[in-house]
């Protein structure tokens, strides 16, 4: 039985969704086939089993969940690795264990956590702040006066994040309830899961699908507006092509010979991605990817 097939405990999917989305070959990310200068797959193991420590007693505030995971991340990685993936696995987390027994759809999952987000308080702003700042994301301090380098935290972390919202997947997610996560990216992992029988693949081919729908954060806060739109027209061009030429709508399986072709066109990807001393890293659609799979381990198939 594979691991999304099945349901996990809190802090066993915090630590496996950690550790399913780096092992993916996605493109421009770490993986255990490629590295950035200062980081490397072994961080990401380090990154899973530290979140799975931390989330094994989530309690109930956000803020205090996320400043807690990313100091331990800190102390035992020495790099940020996990920032965004964290902001949006504690109110899920949270959210989970708010559920008294009995199995938990994805339904009911995204009620839950919209009650989370609706309690967050002043002071999970702060905490939310000062681990940010502990982690100093890259391209950090380069969005002005939305820039949490540059401010005191809000009374309400919602309203920071809708500041901000129109150009970083994670802070949306605060805004629309998880919307995003919910509605597109779990039944686009589903859809991938019955595509091919190997889950890596599986996360390989949402993230193409992810970046052809909105601009990766990360790249637009490093590269610019016209750099993160390129990547996203050219993930968009490639999509069409998986959809049009390499895949079978009906059988929703490549075509006879299609596969290696799909895999080139890939490879070809991710090398421009990690053109420029891998600037272009789509760190935010991981993020996002992450908190997918981290709904896909809670609530099982279906």
């Amino acid at each position: 039985m594979k691991p999304l097939d099945q349901r996990w405990s809190i802090a066993q999917a915090a630590g496996l969704a950690t550790l399913l989305e780096a092992s993916a070959p996605k493109l421009g990310n770490v993986h255990p086939a490629a590295s950035f200068s200062d980081m490397h797959f072994g961080h990401f193991v380090t990154t899973a089993v530290v979140q799975s420590e931390c989330f094994s007693d989530v309690g109930d505030s956000v803020g205090l969940l996320v400043l807690r995971t990313v100091q331990a991340t800190r102390l035992r990685v020495g790099c940020n690795t996990n920032l965004g993936t964290v902001l949006l696995l504690a109110p899920l987390a949270i959210a989970v264990s708010r559920v008294a027994g009995g199995e938990l759809d994805s339904g009911r999952l995204k009620q839950e956590v919209q009650a989370v987000l609706q309690s967050l308080s002043a002071e999970d702003s702060r905490l939310v702040y000062e681990a940010i700042r502990k982690a100093a994301p890259g391209g950090l301090g380069e969005q002005g006066d939305n820039d949490v380098s540059n401010v005191e935290a809000p009374a309400s972390l919602v309203d920071a994040m809708r500041q901000v919202a129109q150009f970083d997947g994670v802070a949306s997610q605060y805004v629309n309830n998880f919307a995003e996560i919910f509605d597109r990216l779990l039944p686009w992992l589903d859809e991938q899961l019955q595509a091919t029988d190997s889950p890596l693949q599986a996360i390989v081919n949402l993230q193409v699908r992810c970046l052809s729908w909105q601009p990766d954060g990360l790249i637009l806060r490093k590269c610019g507006f016209d750099q993160a739109v390129k990547v996203q027209q050219l993930a968009a061009e490639l999509w069409t092509a998986h959809e049009m030429e390499f895949f079978d709508g009906t059988t929703r399986k490549f075509r006879a010979g299609n596969e290696s072709a799909w895999l080139d066109r890939l490879a070809k990807f991710d090398g421009y991605l990690r053109a420029d001393g891998n600037r272009r890293n789509p760190g935010t659609t991981a993020d996002l990817i992450a908190a997918t799979l981290f709904c896909r381990l809670i609530c099982g198939p279906g």
